[in-house]
């Protein structure tokens, strides 16, 4: 009932807009919902092809959620007394490992203000009162955090790809940058067992058993697990040697199964290391 209120939406928005084309009308919905609207009344004749001219997405570069961080340091030590233009950054490191505190920070988010302060606020909790959040207590709340984050993009997913969680299984076999053809027959077995067992039906589930049955070959549930998994940001793709690695929640949303080859290079988000035990 909820996707075919939230379908009613969009078509009143769009029909609004078309006939009254000086008024402009935003609706703000997360993007694994709207893949649900578009997956679950596509017999309908929802067509989301319709409305990608209404589209905008929304990002958040590196500095932009630094700043936000800043902002939420401010307020709290604000209220704990000290002076509103205290140096907020001196609360934290300049530099984890090889790299500068920002640049390790939001790479293991996916780039939303909500991330970037569940992350600190862990990060918070492990200090235990400490006058400074130094690269230890970070990397030890990240453990927390990683498997939080996953938790939560299993769950914003629910409603397209149910068995999103079993992906841990799945990835766990993995280093953190391989090739879709190292992705091997056993692999995809045990996944297709533990999908199995969840007695849950999407897109993943199907490519599996297409697979077994001998109706796919493994190339194309290769691409079709690969496609879905950088959909919802837990693979990042890098389709030509002279570009960079792309990320659905910075890039393009969704990237064609034809661009996929076997030895297109894979890359699993940093938010996600730890809970798949991936070490720097």
């Amino acid at each position: 009932m909820r996707y075919q209120l939230i379908r009613a939406l969009f078509e009143v928005v769009r029909d609004f807009s078309q006939k009254f084309q000086p008024v402009k009308i935003v609706l703000a919905i997360r993007e694994d919902l709207l893949h649900s609207v578009f997956a679950n009344v596509k017999k309908d004749g929802l067509q989301e092809q319709k409305y990608k001219s209404f589209y905008l997405k929304l990002n958040w570069s590196q500095k932009e959620l630094i700043q936000v961080l800043d902002r939420r340091l401010q307020k709290l030590v604000q209220k704990r007394g000290f002076e509103k233009n205290f140096p907020v950054r001196k609360l934290y490191p300049e530099t984890i490992g090889n790299e500068p505190f920002a640049t390790y920070f939001v790479k293991r988010t996916l780039h939303a203000p909500r991330d970037i302060v569940d992350f600190f606020n862990i990060c918070l909790e492990h200090s235990d009162g400490k006058e400074k959040i130094g690269a230890q207590i970070i990397k030890t709340a990240e453990g927390q955090y990683s498997k939080s984050r996953f938790t939560a993009l299993c769950e914003e997913w629910m409603g397209v790809y149910p068995t999103l969680r079993y992906t841990a299984t799945f990835l766990k076999k993995f280093p953190k940058q391989f090739t879709i053809e190292k992705i091997e027959k056993d692999n995809l077995y045990e996944f297709a067992v533990a999908v199995s067992d969840s007695q849950h039906e999407d897109q993943l589930s199907e490519s599996l058993k297409g697979y077994f049955e001998n109706k796919i070959t493994i190339d194309t549930v290769r691409f079709q697990v690969v496609n879905i998994l950088y959909k919802v940001g837990l693979l990042g793709v890098k389709l030509e040697t002279f570009q960079s690695t792309s990320w659905s929640f910075i890039d393009s949303a969704v990237i064609g199964i034809s661009d996929l080859k076997t030895d297109t290079k894979i890359e699993i988000c940093p938010a996600f290391y730890r809970v798949f035990g991936i070490t720097d």
